[in-house]
């Protein structure tokens, strides 16, 4: 129980650690999970930043003149980046894959048409277009916004638009078709984008040591002056002044390659700040992904050693088992071997016991039957006696009826009663003779019923000797369930260590349930030995109080006895002092005791009878009971 106890203790305080390793790893593979999900939203606007690049590219060879030359290698460059970095954000973005029409627009073979063919109206509404859609899912959390950003997919794509528009209103200015108010309107457009393109990018922070930053706010401020001058060309149309159109087309042509300039720049820094970005985020993951694969490795080692520790204390302790089991085996079985050799004994005296009992029993049913039969023979002398008798008493009554109607006559009859006396004096000499004799008869029968009395006395004792030996018999039961509770307990450990040992406990599990069978049947035995038990104490129970009634009625016996033979003593000794009386005197008054004895005669003699009968009635029901639990005691053993 220790070894398991210490197990188990071990056991939880490697759960302990493992959980507080994974409790430190969940945090950090959350951290992990968090930085990979920014890696992959920045190097989307990764890809947009540079795809803005190439737009910004195609916007600048856009206002180049027709008369300039394009060169093609680089043309097919921009179309080919436009193209990949398209499809790289369709690979990373579920927003701008489910704009499908944003891979359509500007493709390789459009922009080298268009560029080619000097197509510069149809190529303007195209990047228009393009970069519209790229505006409206950044404005859809496309990606994270950036201040740059806002200044290349928002506000360089609305000034680029403003400059197409106002060279249209101006294309048709040459013709008459002066519209004042429309230009007017771009003119004040323009004009309030320029402030915010100047304000968004002073908001950006200046690295001197970065050449891009040094082309963004240096064309920045050239494009400043521009949209100045242009603003002011425009502002004639308010104080009715002619305008100058071709000043203005000039100043519009300085001021798109200018943007184009600061929108192709602009794109460049903001594509090399979200790269230096994503290297940052890059290392972070590196970082938390090192950390979490150490915790990962850390619980792995901590596991192994685990189990090796465990392997190595489950040898130890099948070891320790084997050697626990061999000696509780053993003094199980030295146990249940004394057990064993105490139970037979016990059972060997008990045996004896009941045989002893039951020859008593035997014995004294024969005894008893001797009883009955002696009173049988006592009702049945009675019964002769009291008929022999029946005829005396009644013509002795006659003659003393007779004597005393005829008093008058009574000395002529006189020698006749007496004649009759004498007779009656020597029938009542042999009566009294009986008499005495029955008396010494009842007195050996109460002898015997005495000595009966003690006898069924030593037989109770014998009962009560007999229970107190079966009642060993809750010793040995107590010993066997200890026995089979400490083989369940050992059963119950061997099955958790074999559920630990895995394929290796095979034999400890085998041996665990062979303890387990010897629990349970030691547990039956101890059933078994509590049911007999019990049935031993109800028949020694039923013996013991059949006993002390036994007792108890031949008590009643011995003092009915002893009465009635003291009662036929008197009556012998009446009736012979009546004799000598009748004889000595002859007179009134011995006819008058002579009368009164022969009426108390036969009153004693009636209710000699009734109590003998009622006497062997009693006997015959206690030989009947004595006899049944006899048979009942040998038939249980």
């Amino acid at each position: 129980m220790k070894l398991v106890r210490k197990k188990s203790i071990t056991f939880r305080v490697f759960i302990l650690l493992v959980l507080a390793l994974g409790a430190s790893a969940l945090p950090v593979s959350l951290i992990s999970l968090d930085a990979y999900s920014k890696y992959k939203q920045t190097q989307t606007e990764y890809y947009g930043s540079k795809l803005l690049g190439a737009i910004a590219s195609v916007a600048h060879i856009a206002c180049l003149d027709a008369s300039e030359k394009t060169d093609d290698a680089e043309l097919e460059s921009i179309a080919k980046s436009i193209e990949n970095y398209s499809n790289l954000i369709a690979e990373t973005s579920d927003s701008y894959r489910r704009n499908s029409r944003g891979k359509l627009l500007l493709s390789k073979d459009t922009i080298m048409s268009l560029c080619t063919a000097k197509d510069r109206n149809s190529l303007i509404n195209e990047i228009c277009s393009y970069v519209a859609l790229m505006s409206e899912m950044y404005s859809d959390g496309f990606i994270e916004t950036h201040v740059l950003t806002e200044a290349c997919a928002d506000i360089m794509p609305r000034i680029y638009a403003g400059y197409f528009e106002m060279d249209r209103i101006l294309g048709g200015w040459a013709q008459s078709n002066k519209n004042t108010a429309e230009l007017s309107y771009v003119s004040a457009n323009l004009r309030d984008d320029s402030r915010d393109l100047v304000n968004t990018l002073k908001r950006v922070s200046v690295n001197s040591n970065y050449s891009n930053y040094s082309r963004m706010f240096g064309g920045l401020n050239q494009f400043n002056v521009s949209a100045e001058e242009l603003d002011s060309l425009v502002a004639a149309l308010w104080k009715d002044e002619p305008l100058d159109v071709s000043r203005i087309k000039y100043s519009l042509g300085i001021s798109e390659r200018i943007s184009a300039e600061i929108w192709s720049a602009s794109s460049q820094v903001l594509g090399d700040l979200l790269e230096l970005r994503m290297l940052n985020i890059k290392n972070d993951m590196i970082m938390y992904g090192s950390i979490y694969c150490g915790s990962v490795l850390l619980c792995f080692l901590v596991w192994i050693f685990f189990i090796w520790v465990m392997s190595r204390s489950f040898k130890n302790t099948e070891n320790v088992l084997k050697l626990s089991i061999g000696g509780l085996l053993s003094e199980a079985s030295e146990m249940c071997e004394g057990n064993s050799i105490g139970c037979s004994d016990e059972i060997s005296r008990i045996d004896e016991s009941l045989n002893a009992l039951l020859k008593n029993f035997s014995r004294t049913l024969n005894d008893v039957r001797a009883l009955a039969s002696a009173s049988d023979n006592i009702e049945i002398a009675s019964d002769s006696f009291s008929k022999r008798q029946k005829p005396h008493y009644e013509s002795m009554e006659a003659a003393i009826l007779q004597l005393q109607s005829n008093n008058s006559t009574e000395s002529s009859r006189f020698e006749a009663l007496e004649g009759r006396i004498s007779e009656f004096r020597a029938n009542v000499v042999r009566v009294a003779d009986e008499l005495i004799a029955q008396s010494n008869d009842v007195s050996s029968k109460v002898l015997q019923v005495v000595a009966e009395r003690d006898y069924a006395k030593s037989y109770s004792d014998n009962i009560r000797d007999a229970q107190n030996a079966v009642e060993k018999l809750d010793g040995i039961a107590q010993n066997y369930s200890d026995i089979a509770e400490r083989a369940n307990l050992l059963a119950m450990n061997l099955s958790m260590e074999t559920e630990r040992a895995g394929l290796k406990g095979t034999g400890i599990a085998a041996l665990a349930e062979e303890i387990r069978a010897l629990s349970v049947r030691t547990s039956v035995s101890v059933l078994d030995i509590e049911a007999v038990k019990s049935s031993i104490d109800t028949l020694f129970g039923a013996g013991l109080d059949n006993a002390e009634k036994f007792i108890e009625a031949s008590e009643a016996r011995r003092m009915f006895s002893e009465g009635l033979r003291a009662n036929l003593k008197s009556l012998a000794e009446r009736l012979v002092k009546i004799v000598a009386i009748s004889e000595k005197e002859k007179s009134d008054s011995a006819r008058e005791d002579i009368t009164f004895a022969l009426v108390s005669l036969r009153k004693n003699m009636e209710g000699l009878n009734s109590i003998l009968a009622e006497f062997s009635q009693s006997v015959k029901t206690s030989i009947s009971e004595f006899a049944r639990v006899v048979g009942a005691m040998s038939n249980y053993k």
